[in-house]
């Protein structure tokens, strides 16, 4: 058999094989339809109209059994009279959109039943309550984009001619479209409002005092925890995160964008945004690892290789500054940010010590002084009672102290000299 008839002879078998390629793919069968359709009966007369309806909507399903869905047009009537009554009473309590069958919300109750116009416009009315959800633009965006679609008419044809004539709204998809932009928008405009000049100023100011505060004072220590947290109370839903948070935020708004072209546009501009605050934060405070950290981050995310460099050169001589200063913990958070493993290990080396050396100092107080300590930090009257006493302790542990402060100093300068910090 030549080649020309084994491919005759096969289209022969495929044409009189009982298998076609136009056979009919069903949803339900027949009695699955009627099945579907008594449960949702027994459940609207029980009034769990919200159940009632997903099985109603159930028994719509496509059947390719002789004489087709049996059911069909009372389904589509009895769902159509549900999700109208509901959805009106929703409206009425401008409940719009709830996936809780427990509380369906207006657009729940009219798309399943196939009063699209209204549903679009509840979907439209609790976008406009909550501009910012993205998830819940998320699913409008999804939504109108059906909806545009050719398919759309042709597939709901049988709810259409059970409820009403059916036409997208220009006006909701163009609104729709045009969140995520918006939302960008708002979210770079308040870049300046996150982090003022105040509060960095004020960052800065902390940590310094941080560094600065010896070991042994007490009643310093105290009043800083005071001023971190009145720094905290402050500035509880701006600063630096917050600026982090909306650059993120910002970002994921692009990926709902339906015009592309925009998309990338946008994206450009909040990578520009991005730039133009790590090369202030870069250039007025490299002294403030926290700002440091968020300008390395801003020009990871930009890719901008040359300026991650300069960032880090930064960071490095800010830890050797601060590894001279007995500032380990300083040291390796810089040394961190540069990617200096070895002189970090050294900072944190010199840190174990140091705290090692603080705990020796303290160790002759009761426990019970500790406690007392401790709870001074959130009551101002009672520190202020105290302070002569923990002037005093502070005396008498400086004096201990520098006993040992020359030979710690002399073995961090030579271990600093061969690593080459100066």
């Amino acid at each position: 058999m030549n080649y020309k008839t084994r491919v005759l002879s096969l289209l022969g078998m495929l044409i009189l094989s009982p298998f076609s390629w136009a056979d009919c793919v069903a949803d339900i069968t027949a009695a699955e339809a009627q099945d579907f359709f008594d449960k949702g009966r027994k459940l609207q007369d029980r009034g769990q109209d919200a159940v009632a309806l997903n099985s109603y909507v159930r028994a719509q399903g496509y059947v390719c059994d002789a004489g087709g869905n049996p059911v069909l047009r009372q389904a589509l009537e009895r769902a159509a009279m549900l999700g109208k009554k509901n959805g009106a009473l929703a409206e009425q309590k401008k409940h719009w959109f709830d996936e809780s069958i427990s509380h369906y919300g207006a657009f729940q109750w009219y798309e399943k039943s196939g009063y699209f116009a209204k549903a679009d416009h509840a979907l439209v009315q609790a976008l406009k309550l909550d501009p910012a959800n993205r998830q819940l633009s998320a699913t409008a965006q999804e939504h109108f984009r059906h909806r545009s679609m050719d398919y759309f008419g042709r597939n709901s044809t049988d709810l259409i001619n059970v409820t009403e004539p059916y036409q997208m709204s220009q006006p909701h998809f163009e609104y729709v479209a045009a969140l995520p932009a918006e939302n960008i928008r708002l979210l770079l405009q308040q870049q300046s409002e996150l982090v003022p000049k105040q509060y960095l100023e004020e960052l800065t100011a902390l940590s310094d005092a941080q560094d600065d505060l010896r070991s042994t004072d007490l009643v310093g220590q105290m009043r800083l925890q005071q001023q971190a947290k009145a720094f905290s109370d402050k500035w509880f839903d701006k600063g630096l995160e917050a600026s982090e948070k909306s650059f993120y935020l910002a970002h994921e708004w692009t990926r709902q964008m339906l015009d592309y072209a925009k998309a990338e546009q946008l994206k450009q501009q909040i990578t520009a945004e991005q730039l133009k605050l790590a090369d202030w934060f870069s250039r007025d405070y490299a002294q403030s690892h926290e700002v440091l950290r968020v300008a390395l981050s801003f020009y990871l995310q930009a890719d901008r290789a040359d300026l991650v460099q300069k960032v880090r050169v930064q960071a490095v001589a800010s830890g050797d500054k601060a590894m001279a200063a007995h500032h380990y913990q300083r040291a390796s958070q810089f040394y961190n940010l540069a990617e200096q493993d070895e002189k970090m290990d050294l900072a944190e080396q010199k840190l174990a010590e140091q705290r090692e050396q603080l705990s020796q100092l303290m160790a002759g107080q009761s426990q019970q002084q500790i406690d007392a300590m401790k709870a001074l930090a959130n009551d101002p009257e009672k520190l202020q009672a105290m302070q002569q006493n923990a002037l005093k302790l502070q005396k008498e542990l400086e004096q201990k102290q520098q006993q040992q402060q020359q030979k710690f100093g002399e073995e961090t300068d030579t271990l600093a000299e061969e690593l080459g910090i100066n």
